[in-house]
């Protein structure tokens, strides 16, 4: 194999991240006229969660002392619903996991799979994964992995110019969108542990369309060390 193929090798801890920071400047930008959903995107402090309103949810927490993430698809033949309640276990999906990526699992990410019910009052995962630095593993292959679940991440697998399609795709967004995109990815990667903040013309043009959701928006951008000013009032609302 000369290349890397995301339906059968695990991705690299690296290629996560970076994908999750190019999905997070894209959905901030995204939600600037669609803050309802918000929450499709979201940052808990090193926690990263998606939802794709459609019964896919997926977890990744980027922690110092590891990396573990977590996928519950509620059309999995794995999910509880969809087979024996009784006999669901979500440890089945953590076979093989350390102690200490377990107990950043259970302290960080799993609490956010909670299902609260009559049925089932447990976390709820379809599938899973972790690793202690670039490498990642799980109790299976990567390919059922991601068909239980991780194929939610379908920016956070590519490279970047096949990223950057999709997203051009999934957000429909106009050519000056697409380009602060990038913009903005480039020099969030050169300087990574640095905020940056964009000028009062940056922020005027990602206002450009619609600034409803510019809260939202904001809010997200902070939480990767995107810092946009003070938006112009009445503009586009």
């Amino acid at each position: 194999m000369t290349s890397y193929d995301r339906y059968s090798v695990f991705p690299t801890r690296s290629r996560l991240w970076q994908g999750a920071i190019l999905h997070t400047i894209a959905h901030a930008i995204w939600i600037m006229q669609h803050p309802l959903l918000a929450d499709e995107v979201v940052w808990r402090g090193f926690n990263y969660e998606i939802d794709n309103s459609e019964g896919t949810r997926g977890i990744i927490t980027f922690s110092d002392a590891g990396i573990v993430g977590v996928f519950r698809d509620n059309l999995s033949p794995r999910a509880p619903w969809s087979s024996k309640p009784d006999s669901y276990d979500f440890t089945d999906f953590l076979k093989g996991i350390p102690t200490d990526l377990y107990n950043l699992m259970k302290q960080h990410a799993l609490p956010y799979m909670h299902t609260f019910g009559p049925i089932i009052d447990s976390p709820v995962i379809t599938a899973a994964f972790w690793g202690n630095g670039e490498a990642l593993t799980a109790s299976e292959p990567w390919s059922q992995v991601l068909e239980n679940g991780a194929n939610i991440l379908d920016i956070e697998l590519l490279d970047f110019d096949e990223a950057l399609a999709v997203v051009e795709e999934n957000y429909d967004f106009l050519p000056f969108q697409l380009a602060t995109v990038k913009t903005l990815f480039k020099r969030k990667m050169a300087e990574p542990d640095s905020v940056i903040t964009l000028s009062e013309q940056e922020t005027n043009s990602l206002t450009e369309v619609s600034s409803e959701g510019f809260e939202e928006s904001s809010e997200l951008f902070l939480a990767i060390g995107i810092k946009p000013q003070p938006s112009a009032p009445g503009r586009n609302e």
